[in-house]
């Protein structure tokens, strides 16, 4: 199947309810997640016949691919090469969510935390930072999954995976969120959901797939093979970064990765390094292309609602 023929099918339904939009954006959020590419005519190439190959990022939370990957982002977009985002979780398990109704307050942003929410309406809230992100990024198209977060397993990346992969589109190529070599936790173990995607994107066997630390800019301890300076594309990422700072209760924006990781953020909009992990040499692949969902009408036909 050629990129050209699959595009309308790539450019797909999401699952974040009913989300305001961001204004002036590409993005438009009403009974399903649209992201309308730019430059489509351009991106919208079928790769058999020379056109740019996609790149695929898989991120575990919103916030990642920003952290990790917003340089790489932008030099694929630069190239002319469609980009997909891949994200996992919403990020509802995140400990900001009793902080924002603690009523206590921040010196960087006005009023109190006197905001109460569901664990599903702050995902939601978490996925509306990630959609204005990847506009300012200026992305080719999204897909937001429902998996658990902080229970993220690799068969569930697999089955996304699988899902690209099954395209057989040549030139794909997959990055996605570092492992074990990208300690977040003072233990030094790695965030699972973040090892999760790793292991998947190994055990897939393809030949382009690389990783991203997260946590480099706050630790120093992730073990990667490049470190790759993004200064051309800095404003750029700290233009994404600044749709994870957003404070702006009333239509539904609380800087929730500000208030989790600030030092993180702020650190990586100073650095604007990007640090590069390679699988291991001889990584088996595991993962049955065959098994990929088919999709139909922005629904898998495993049964896994978009909007769910």
């Amino acid at each position: 199947m050629s990129f050209g023929a699959v595009m309308g099918l790539l450019v797909w339904a999401a699952a974040c309810g009913s989300s305001p939009d961001r204004a002036g954006g590409s993005v438009t959020v009403g009974k399903d997640l649209e992201v309308e590419p730019r430059g489509a005519g351009d991106a919208a190439v079928d790769s058999d016949g020379g056109g740019p190959a996609p790149v695929v990022f898989f991120s575990a939370h919103p916030d990642d691919e920003v952290i990790g990957m917003a340089g790489a982002i932008r030099q694929a977009r630069s190239e002319g090469r469609p980009v997909f985002i891949e994200l996992m979780t919403h990020g509802e398990a995140s400990a900001v969510l009793p902080i924002l109704r603690d009523a206590h307050s921040d010196p960087w942003h006005p009023g109190k935390h006197l905001y109460p929410m569901s664990v599903q309406d702050f995902g939601d809230a978490r996925v509306r930072e990630f959609l204005d992100a990847m506009s300012r990024l200026d992305v080719t198209g999204v897909h937001v999954s429902s998996f658990p977060n902080m229970k993220l397993t690799p068969s569930e990346v697999s089955a996304r995976i699988a899902y690209w992969l099954s395209l057989d589109i040549p030139g794909l190529a997959l990055r996605g969120t570092a492992g074990a070599q990208d300690p977040g936790y003072p233990n030094g173990r790695p965030h699972p959901d973040h090892a999760a995607v790793w292991e998947a994107l190994v055990a897939s066997g393809y030949g382009d797939v690389l990783g991203y630390c997260i946590y480099q800019g706050i630790s120093g301890k992730c073990r990667y093979d490049e470190a790759v300076d993004v200064q051309r594309w800095c404003e750029d990422k700290r233009d994404a970064l600044a749709a994870y700072e957003t404070w702006d209760p009333p239509v539904g924006r609380y800087a929730i990765a500000f208030h989790s990781t600030h030092a993180l953020l702020q650190n990586v909009g100073n650095a604007c390094v990007e640090y590069v992990v390679r699988p291991p040499r001889g990584a088996a692949g595991t993962l049955d292309v065959a098994s990929a969902p088919a999709r139909l009408d922005g629904i898998d036909a495993d049964g896994d609602d978009p909007e769910r």
